[in-house]
């Protein structure tokens, strides 16, 4: 009788382990499918429609599959498109997220990054861009990114018409 049961149980393992493979490539068709209308559009306007629908899939995915070497990529597309439709809060979230969950995910420097000029340009929190770039800088000193944390540091909080004066003084300098 136990031997039945047993019998059972793997058959039912396996049944199941089927069904989150075919959810997997069910997931990550779609996740294609909605990426590729997301890039297709040449105009410049963001197919928000598309946007809030890729992004549920990218929850889907990281949900069912949290251990997955993708999920943390898929995680990071969630956040830009987040950032892409001006939503900086559930960015910073989702990019949270992934330096808590991930933390070998290789664009951990990008995270923190995209954090810092998310805080700057979207939510206006000066104070948050500037621990985020000095947190990136020293945390990241040698990323292709330094230099252009360095810059937006320096130029934190300016007015374009300061940076526009800080040009032109540069420039008169320089002759």
């Amino acid at each position: 009788m136990n031997m039945k049961y047993l019998c059972y149980f793997i058959i039912l393992l396996v049944a199941c382990n089927q069904y989150k493979h075919e959810d997997k490539k069910l997931l990550l068709n779609e996740i294609n499918k909605l990426e590729q209308i997301l890039l297709a559009d040449t105009t410049g306007n963001l197919n928000i429609s598309a946007a809030y629908e890729t992004i549920k899939f990218y929850s889907k995915y990281a949900n069912s599959f949290p251990d997955d070497s993708l999920t943390p990529e898929f995680l990071f597309r969630k956040a830009n498109t987040f950032r892409s439709l001006n939503k900086g809060k559930e960015a910073i979230s989702v990019l949270n997220k992934i330096e808590n969950k991930y933390p070998n995910y290789p664009k951990l420097d990008l995270c923190l990054f995209m954090k810092a000029e998310i805080y700057e340009n979207l939510l206006n929190d000066i104070e948050n861009a500037k621990k985020h770039y000095e947190l990136f800088i020293q945390k990241h000193p040698n990323s292709h990114l330094t230099n252009d944390a360095k810059i937006l540091l320096k130029n934190l909080g300016k007015t374009p018409e300061e940076l526009f004066k800080d040009i032109i003084s540069k420039d008169t300098l320089n002759v």
